[in-house]
């Protein structure tokens, strides 16, 4: 039973060249094919270094690309779990995940209450 979910991860093993998060971001980005780059390319200005008002822009408009394939990530990483559980399994396992988010936003707010 171990081999055959093995196999099947390893058949869906996405190379280490950034491919999952290429083929995601342009998908949600309309083309941005990847995660790094350079200052320019994330927004940055080489004459000002990134800084002020449009180095702020700039790194917003960079962070954004991270998040969506961040995101993007995650949700491809479900999808391949749920893939390789039972029907039980996965309402169990997200029941689960829904549990722990719930416990730790509680956790949270109990934390950030006493610190104040």
């Amino acid at each position: 039973m171990e081999t055959k979910v093995e196999e099947r991860l390893e058949e869906e093993k996405v190379g280490g060249n950034g491919e999952a998060t290429s083929g995601c971001s342009r998908q949600e980005d309309g083309g941005v094919g990847k995660v790094g780059g350079s200052s320019e390319e994330w927004g940055g200005s080489e004459a000002g270094g990134g800084t002020g008002a449009g180095g702020t822009k700039g790194v917003m408009a960079g962070l954004e690309k991270v998040m969506k394939a961040a995101d993007c990530v995650r949700l491809r990483t479900l999808k391949r779990v749920l893939d390789v559980l039972s029907p039980l399994q996965c309402v169990e396992f997200l029941a689960g995940i829904g549990m722990l988010q719930i416990l730790l936003r509680q956790w949270g707010k109990k934390r950030v209450c006493t610190i104040n």
